[in-house]
């Protein structure tokens, strides 16, 4: 599959949000950029009614964009030059289900399900949800896509459920790309971009040399991308490990182990850290919110108060009590 050659964009994160314009004229002219920004050089005439919300986070990478947050119900009209190649757009639903019309075609996106879009100058997209819909939009240039649809029998806006290999692990990729603060460092942008192209070729049917070559290089990888970030949403859970991660990903516990060991540091570790990362940081709170020694050692799943203490003068140098009085002292002085 040919890989897209636009320009490099330099990676970014920014906030929209309808709610920050004074003129509601003005959401068309936002979301124009907004696309922009995403690295999608395609115009667009969107047609929002005039109660029109939005409120999305932007992240640009050089190989895709990606929008994700809610949206009312919008219609979107596409204009391209004979010099612009047109994207396309995987949509996400993350809330009740989107209603989809595009192409002459109807569709109903059901929570965790998604279509692929056209965004060319034959395209409008009359995008129906059920108040504030909950949504990601994976935005791709035309010379990544195309080239795999003429291949494949896919079929533009048709729902794809959102437990379809190897369109699950995508559609997991991409929230936790979507749930990021930040693009991450130069290196992360370069992993990212590779995984994302990787998981539309296989959701769009790449087969033979060409599918093996990209379940090797990005399956593990992504898969344990998603297994982090369930971890770092469920730190207080009693019974987080491997038998819980296994369930709730379709996977064997001996499969979650191998994933963490591949980075040489197992997976009791990995959670063990990032516990006492989280203890860390609430008892250096100096808003005073973090609680108090015993609640913040139970509330990272550290039953033991002796066995919390030592892990935590092992791994910082001090103990849990040391730390409070430190930001607690900076706190008074300030």
């Amino acid at each position: 599959m040919a890989e897209t050659s636009k320009a490099p964009v330099e990676a970014f994160r920014v906030a929209f949000s309808t709610d920050m314009l004074a003129d509601p004229d003005y959401s068309a002219d936002c979301w124009q950029d907004a696309l922009f920004r995403a690295g999608i050089n395609c115009s667009l005439n969107m047609l929002p009614p005039p109660d029109y919300r939005a409120n999305m986070s932007v992240h640009g990478y050089d190989g895709f964009g990606l929008l994700s947050g809610q949206t009312s119900s919008a219609v979107f009209g596409g204009e391209r030059s004979e010099t612009d190649p047109g994207a396309f757009t995987f949509s996400f639903s993350h809330g009740p289900a989107l209603g989809v019309r595009h192409l002459g075609r109807e569709s109903v996106v059901e929570g965790g399900a998604a279509v692929l879009l056209s965004l060319d100058s034959e395209s409008i997209i009359d995008l129906r949800a059920q108040g504030m819909g909950g949504l990601s939009v994976l935005c791709l240039p035309n010379d990544l896509v195309e080239p795999a649809l003429s291949r494949s029998t896919f079929t533009l806006n048709r729902a794809i459920a959102g437990n379809a290999p190897p369109f699950d692990l995508l559609r997991r990729y991409v929230r936790v790309l979507a749930a990021r603060g930040d693009v991450g460092a130069v290196a992360h942008q370069a992993i990212a971009v590779r995984h994302i192209h990787d998981f539309v070729a296989l959701t769009l049917g790449a087969g033979g040399d060409d599918r093996d070559e990209r379940v090797a290089r990005s399956a593990a990888p992504v898969r344990l991308a998603i297994l982090k970030a369930d971890i770092a949403a469920n730190l207080t859970r009693p019974n987080l490990g491997a038998p819980w991660l296994a369930r709730r990903h379709g996977i064997t516990p001996r499969h979650v182990h191998r994933l963490f060991e591949r980075e040489g540091r197992s997976l009791s570790l990995h959670i063990a850290e990032h516990r006492l990362l989280e203890a860390y940081r609430r008892l250096a709170d100096t808003q005073g919110n973090g609680g108090t020694i015993v609640s913040i050692a139970l509330h990272v799943g550290f039953n033991d108060l002796s066995y919390f203490n030592r892990r935590f003068q092992r791994r910082f140098g001090a103990r849990p009590g040391d730390i409070r009085a430190i930001f607690g002292t900076s706190r008074a002085r300030g």
